[in-house]
């Protein structure tokens, strides 16, 4: 006889999350040897009076035909199979077959190599089981499934009869492949967020996934390592959009073999070309056009999800700096601004660690999203009664956002290296940046001394608006200069200046 030591443990417990009662979506069976001190009882496998055997003979479904775990009997198949049975089998083989398509792994057998499912009356308390078993020589784990007899519980099941077995069958085996990988006791997240999305990759009809999201956008700002799992399940979604690859989720998994979840995720996103960082950022963005504007969509499920909750918007009438605390790859701050009047802000990253990103959401007559910005800077040309979220992520500790209503067109970054040391620094960097193209007219960079004194004066060719400029200045120049402070001034056309110190030192 097979025998198990396990206790389950809803997600809410595994994952250290409170909130509302509801249903939780499966349980895991936690193996003996990472929880000793938390064991229930010494358990065998569930008996079953009737098997059935799937039509790819990979699944064998347990299910008595009478008591309370017995489900629906009706029978149209000429050996008196329950219909029930028939589409769990179905369900499971299908699950099987889409995952050995995408390249998984496919779960580990027992003995007999053939996968076995019990058919439980749960009363609405999980939708199903992964329970483990017995380690595999690999780091993996042997396990079964249970799933409900009929998800009929209208109170605390979100999806109902054969919908939600087939969503519960595509989840809880998808489980049963992940413990095919080695299994380390912890990322309990992304097993959620994986088994989530194959739910809706394999029953795209179905949209359970959805009734999860809500966890999330109560609280968009919390890591995505700590949430449920569940909720994000968006992110996996996003990703196969974002890339075009549906199999990037394939290679998280294989990345896995090796390191955490968090750690996969960011290096096969960064073998794509980009960043945990700013790809967070960006998708967390886009949720903020829920049912509002589809050009933004990575998914067409979002008609059917709420906007993330930011609180009430505080007015910027001149200037606001916020800090972002702790942030880390899979977690961002926001912050919702309203603006009274049609003008320009500017935004100025102060603090930030090297691998940081920022996306600016605008909600009013018009929806739109400003591009992701990975400089310390960017404007924003506002019109009247515009709420502007501004979503920030960093790599780590915290990021500082200045926000400055301006009249400005033309702002100064950065005069580098300051100060000069004549004879070690080969050129003066001048950074700025420009909000608009501007017309043709004499644009020019001006350096005065402390008297005031013309000093300096280079003419400048007109670049495209909305883009950060690099001018920079041969030092020579300034050879016959005294040390001292000095005035860079940049003028556009008549009207437009800015200014910054820096100081000389030979």
């Amino acid at each position: 006889m097979r025998i198990l030591a396990i206790i389950v443990l809803s997600t809410t417990l595994l994952t250290g999350q409170s909130g509302p009662e509801r249903p939780v979506k499966c349980g895991w069976g936690v193996e003996p040897a990472r929880q000793p001190d938390r064991i229930a009882a010494t358990m065998a496998r569930p008996i079953r009076d009737t098997s059935y055997l799937s039509m790819d003979s990979a699944f064998m479904i347990h299910y008595d035909t009478d008591g309370v775990h017995s489900p629906d009997l009706t029978s149209s198949q000429p050996d008196g199979t329950p219909d029930w049975i028939v589409e769990v089998a179905t369900a499971l083989d299908s699950a099987r077959s889409l995952l050995l398509s995408l390249g998984f792994d496919e779960a580990l057998p027992d003995g007999d190599g053939i996968y076995d499912v019990y058919i439980k009356e749960f009363g609405g308390r999980t939708y199903g089981e992964t329970q483990f078993e017995s380690p595999s020589t690999g780091g993996g784990w042997i396990a079964y499934l249970e799933m409900d007899n009929d998800f009929a519980d209208d109170e605390n099941y979100y999806t109902h009869g054969l919908h939600a077995a087939r969503v519960t069958a595509a989840h809880e085996y998808f489980h049963a492949v992940q413990l095919a990988y080695p299994w380390t006791g912890g990322d309990i997240y992304f097993y959620e967020l994986s088994s989530t999305w194959f739910e809706e990759v394999a029953y795209p009809e179905v949209n359970d996934w959805v009734y999860w999201y809500d966890d999330f956008a109560d609280n968009p700002e919390r890591s995505m390592a700590l949430t449920n799992g569940y909720s994000i399940a968006f992110f996996g979604h996003y990703l196969t959009h974002a890339h075009d690859d549906i199999d990037i989720m394939r290679q998280v998994w294989d990345r896995m073999r090796q390191t955490n979840a968090t750690q996969a995720i960011e290096d096969r996103i960064a073998a794509h070309g980009g960043s945990l960082v700013s790809a967070w950022t960006d998708c967390v963005a886009r949720l903020f056009f829920n049912g509002l504007a589809p050009g933004y969509y990575f998914h067409a499920d979002q008609d059917s999800l709420s906007l993330p909750a930011t609180g009430l918007p505080e007015e910027l009438s001149a200037s606001r700096s916020t800090v972002f605390h702790q942030l880390q790859p899979g977690r961002v701050g926001l912050e919702a601004l309203n603006v009274d009047e049609a003008t320009n802000v500017y935004f100025r990253i102060q603090a930030a660690p090297i691998d940081h990103a920022a996306r600016l959401v605008r909600l009013g007559d018009t929806y739109h999203l400003d591009e992701l910005s990975r400089v310390r800077w960017f404007t924003a040309g506002v019109s009247r009664d515009t709420e502007l979220i501004l979503v920030a992520g960093g790599e780590q500790d915290s990021v500082q956002v200045d926000a400055r209503i301006s009249d400005l067109q033309l702002a100064i970054n950065s005069v580098y290296p300051n100060p000069l040391f004549l004879g070690n620094q080969p050129t003066l960097d001048v950074e700025y940046i420009l909000a608009e193209a501007l017309p043709p007219g004499e644009h020019r960079v001006i350096i005065y001394d402390l008297l005031g004194r013309e000093v300096y004066r280079q003419k400048l060719a007109a670049p495209d608006g909305g883009q950060i400029v690099t001018l920079s200045l041969p030092s020579y120049r300034f050879n016959t200069w005294p040390s001292g402070v000095y005035f860079l001034r940049l003028t556009m056309g008549s009207t437009r200046a800015n200014s910054r110190t820096f100081t000389i030192i030979k």
